[in-house]
C-alpha cells in the first residue's frame, strides 16, 4: 500500500487553503483575519497548527530602502517551507506573493514599493510538513521627504496622508546625533528645519519619524550634503605701529593666514622704522580657503629678523610663519586675528569689513574685508 509524503500533503492543504482565500480576498485562509495590533507587532491567527510552538519564529519587514523586504523563517530548520504573503491598506490588498515549495525553512521576499506614509497589514502564512501558521504583522512606510540643505543647517519637509507630528535627528558619519527639530502640532504637511549648526562640505544621515493618532510610527532614513563654501580675503592696509627694534629700522617680513591657507605679505624683508611714528602701507594681499567648518580664524603675522647674515647665529629670515607671538635669538614675531563666522545662507555673502591689530613684540594694525561664496 502506497502512502503520499507528508510533505506533498502539506504543500496541497496550503495552495487549496490560498485559492479558497483568495476568492474570499483573505490571503493564506478562508478564514475572518484577526484586529491588527501595533504598528511592527506580529500577531498570532486563529490559523495555527503546528506543535509545542509558532512556526513561524522570524516575520521581518524592512521598509528603509526603495523597496519593501520580508525576511521569514519558521522554526523547522531542517525542513522544507512554502509561504504566502498578502498585504493590506484599509482593508483592501494592495500586493501579495507567494513562493514555490522551498527546499528550506527562509524566505525572502519582495514586496515592491508602496506609497509612503502609509499603515500597513501584511498576512504571512507558512506551510511546513509539521504544520502551518498564519500571523499578522503591522508596519508602516515612512513619508516622502524632500531634504534641502544650506551650507549650515538642513530643511526636511514632507506630507502625509493623515495628520502627524514629527521629530527629525541629524547624524554624522559615525551615528552620532548633532542637530534635531520637532513639529509644533499635528498637521498633514511639515518642514522641520534644524539650527544653523552643521558644518559645510559635509555628508550627513537624517531620520524622520511622524507619529499619528493612532500610535503608529512612519519612520524615513536618508541622507544630504551641505553646500560647499569657499572663503575668501582681500587686506587693504597694513600700518606698523612698532617695528620691534629699539635702534634702527625692523626688517620685517608679514604673512596671511587663511586657516590652513598662506599668501604672503611681504615675503622679502622690508625695512621699516616706527621711532618718529607709525608707518601705512597699501596692500592687496589675497586668500581663499574652500572649507568645511563654520568658522576660521584670519591671521597676518609679522616678524621682524635681527639677523645681520652671521652664518650660524641666525635661526630666521626664511619660510612660512608661525601664528603666535614671541621673541627667540634674533626674531620677534606677532599676530593680529580675527574670526570669520560663516551665516546661515543659501546665497554669497556681502563683503564685511574688519580691523585687528596687535601691540607686540611687533606692533601693527590690518585692515581687510572678507565674504562666503556659495560654490
Amino acid at each position: 500500500m502506497s502512502t503520499t509524503p507528508k510533505s506533498s500533503k502539506s504543500a496541497r492543504r496550503i495552495a487549496k487553503a490560498v485559492a479558497v482565500s483568495t476568492l474570499a480576498g483573505i490571503a493564506g485562509i478562508g478564514l475572518t483575519l484577526p484586529a491588527a495590533g501595533p504598528a511592527g507587532a506580529a500577531v498570532e491567527a486563529p490559523y495555527n497548527n503546528c506543535p509545542g510552538s509558532p512556526c513561524i519564529v522570524k516575520a521581518e519587514v524592512n521598509t528603509s530602502g526603495a523597496t519593501v523586504k520580508f525576511h521569514g523563517e519558521t522554526r523547522y530548520t531542517t525542513q522544507p517551507s512554502q509561504w504566502f504573503l498578502t498585504v493590506r491598506r484599509n482593508g483592501t490588498v494592495v500586493t501579495s506573493y507567494a513562493s514555490d515549495y522551498l527546499s528550506g525553512n527562509k524566505l525572502d521576499a519582495d514586496l515592491g514599493a508602496l506609497p509612503a506614509g502609509g499603515a500597513y497589514d501584511l498576512s504571512v502564512l507558512a506551510g511546513t510538513p509539521s504544520g502551518d501558521q498564519l500571523l499578522i504583522k503591522s508596519f508602516t512606510t515612512g513619508p516622502a521627504v524632500t531634504a534641502t540643505p544650506t551650507a549650515t543647517n538642513v530643511k526636511l519637509a514632507f506630507t502625509m496622508p493623515v495628520g502627524v507630528t514629527a521629530q527629525a535627528y541629524i547624524r554624522t558619519s559615525n551615528g552620532t546625533i548633532v542637530a534635531s527639530a520637532n513639529s509644533t502640532g499635528a498637521a498633514y504637511s511639515h518642514t522641520l528645519t534644524t539650527a544653523a549648526i552643521l558644518n559645510p562640505t559635509t555628508s550627513y544621515t537624517y531620520q524622520v519619524n511622524a507619529f499619528d493618532a493612532q500610535g503608529r510610527v512612519y519612520t524615513k532614513v536618508g541622507s544630504f550634503r551641505t553646500r560647499d563654501v569657499r572663503l575668501e580675503v582681500q587686506l587693504s592696509g597694513l600700518q606698523i605701529n612698532n617695528d620691534s627694534d629699539s635702534f634702527g629700522a625692523g626688517e620685517l617680513r608679514a604673512q596671511l593666514h587663511v586657516g590652513g591657507s598662506k599668501s604672503w605679505i611681504w615675503q622679502s624683508e622690508r625695512s621699516v622704522e616706527t621711532a618718529w611714528g607709525a608707518k601705512y602701507f597699501a596692500v592687496s594681499t589675497t586668500g581663499a580657503l574652500p572649507t568645511a567648518v563654520r568658522s576660521v580664524p584670519i591671521s597676518v603675522v609679522v616678524e621682524d629678523d635681527d639677523c645681520e647674515g652671521i652664518g650660524s647665529l641666525c635661526n630666521s629670515g626664511y619660510g612660512d610663519l608661525s601664528v603666535g607671538s614671541g621673541t627667540v635669538s634674533d626674531s620677534q614675531w606677532a599676530t593680529a586675528s580675527v574670526t570669520a563666522n560663516l551665516p546661515n545662507t543659501t546665497t554669497t555673502t556681502a563683503w564685511t569689513s574688519f580691523m585687528t591689530s596687535v601691540s607686540g613684540p611687533v606692533g601693527f594694525t590690518v585692515t581687510g574685508s572678507y565674504r562666503w561664496v556659495m560654490v
